[in-house]
């Protein structure tokens, strides 16, 4: 039997190797404390950078929607019910707008034939707007009749607060009834002694106004639309109005205009008015052709009262005419004419008419689903010294309904009677027209 030999070299390394184990083991669990404690904190570290992005993301996405807001914003504010645009600055302003008013009118007429029928009566566009905040100006033109016609065409000058400068074609201030637009009316046309009014001419004039009062005065020349009267030569007309009670829907107003033309082209003028109906071309009244005319001058008071619901409104008119002499060395006698109107306003539905006191005149009626009926009396009296051009009265009914402020249908009954002085027969005559108005 072979004794293995026991070698101490092998016990020493068994023994080596048993206590590096016994001494890695705590030296192991030593080191996986410590990573765990390294991993807790990494993560808190990231955790601590993933907020840090999630609020860089989050500042990113508003300065983005800035850069794009910035982008988007417009310098110019629009309005779309008034078609406008104007600078953020209020320094320039722009707008397009107009009016439709289609008619038809059925004469019950006498002797004289009035001729029943439609037309469009105002068709009309403008522009206007401001320049550099203190100018302002506005181009408007009429298409109805198969024609076209300038009415208003100026440039307005506004820095001189409250005053304001107007050069161009526009209103002579004169009367209240003229001076209050077509768009804003109660009768579908206006009163017999309008023929007595100057309409647009072409002039210089300068105009103020505050919470009470309105003044006007101009110089002008021929007319590019001046009416039933020639008003060509040079003229001066002026206004004054004053409303010693002015609140929204109650006011008082006291008016007086007046006017002055000379060197009338060819010595000639003539006065004449349509039965307050523009379906017919027919004048029932006329001075005809006055030759030998050197100068002439109107006068003008106005009045007008709103309470609520209710508004009366009346004006007076003269006019006197300064004639010279015949081709035959005669002298001519100097006649004079007059006429006036008085109307009654009722809103069944409880609006007002909208005075402003700044203008001396009314504008739009914030009505929407609204009547209104209306009631007047007009006359105009062109007979005196030789020319005998006729007397006429009318009565006037009116109903009116109102679809939404700019929009409007319009019913009137007039009954004209006509008295002529001279060779002429007297008539009467009973008209109903209606009307569709649209402005914008």
């Amino acid at each position: 039997m072979t004794t293995k030999r026991f070698r101490p070299s092998a016990l020493a390394g068994a023994t080596a190797l048993a206590l590096a184990l016994g001494l890695a083991a705590p030296a192991e669990a030593q080191t996986l404390e410590e990573l765990g404690a390294e991993n807790a904190a990494l993560a808190r570290e990231l955790e601590s950078l993933a907020e840090q992005v999630r609020e860089l993301q989050t500042q990113m996405a508003r300065n983005q929607q800035a850069i794009e807001g910035a982008k988007n914003e417009s310098p110019v504010e629009f309005d779309p019910k008034k078609l406008k645009v104007t600078s953020k600055d209020g320094n320039f302003e722009f707008q397009l707008g107009g009016r439709l008013q289609v008619d038809a009118a059925y004469y019950d007429d006498d002797l004289t034939d009035l001729g029943s029928g439609a037309e469009l009566r105002r068709a009309r566009l403008f522009m206007q707007g401001r320049l550099y905040r203190d100018w302002v100006f506005k181009n408007q033109i009429d298409f109805a009749d198969n024609g076209v016609s300038v009415k208003d065409a100026y440039l307005q000058y506004s820095a001189l607060k409250p005053v304001k400068i107007t050069v161009g074609n526009h209103k002579e201030p004169f009367s209240l009834e003229a001076l209050t637009s077509s768009k804003y009316a109660t009768f579908m046309e206006r009163g017999l002694p309008n023929a007595f009014a100057p309409d647009r001419a072409l002039g210089l004039s300068a105009s103020t106004g505050a919470d009470n009062y309105s003044a006007a005065l101009g110089v002008f020349s021929d007319g590019l639309d001046s009416g039933e009267t020639n008003d060509s030569g040079f003229g001066v007309t002026g206004r004054l109005t004053f409303a010693p009670w002015a609140e929204e829907t109650r006011a008082l107003h006291l008016g007086l205009a007046g006017s002055y033309r000379s060197n009338v082209d060819g010595g000639t003028i003539q006065f004449r008015a349509q039965p307050e109906s523009h379906v017919t071309g027919v004048r029932l009244v006329d001075t005809g052709a006055m030759t030998g005319v050197d100068d002439f001058w109107r006068l003008g008071p106005e009045l007008a009262l709103v309470y609520d619901s209710f508004s009366l409104q009346g004006e007076y008119f003269y006019t006197g005419v300064n004639r010279g002499m015949d081709a035959l060395g005669n002298s001519f006698r100097n006649p004079s004419f007059d006429g006036w109107y008085v109307y009654l306003s009722w809103f069944l539905t409880g609006e007002a008419r909208n005075y402003s006191a700044s203008k001396g005149t009314f504008g739009r009626t914030k009505a929407t689903d609204a009547f209104e009926v209306a009631l007047r009396y007009s006359t105009i009296d062109l007979n005196d010294e030789e020319v005998r051009g006729g007397e006429e009265d009318n009565f006037t009914v009116a109903l009116n309904y109102y679809f939404n402020p700019q929009v409007r249908w319009m019913l009137n009954y007039v009954h004209a009677e006509v008295d002529q002085d001279g060779a002429g027969a007297d008539e009467d005559a009973n008209i109903v027209q209606t009307r569709l108005a649209i402005d914008f």
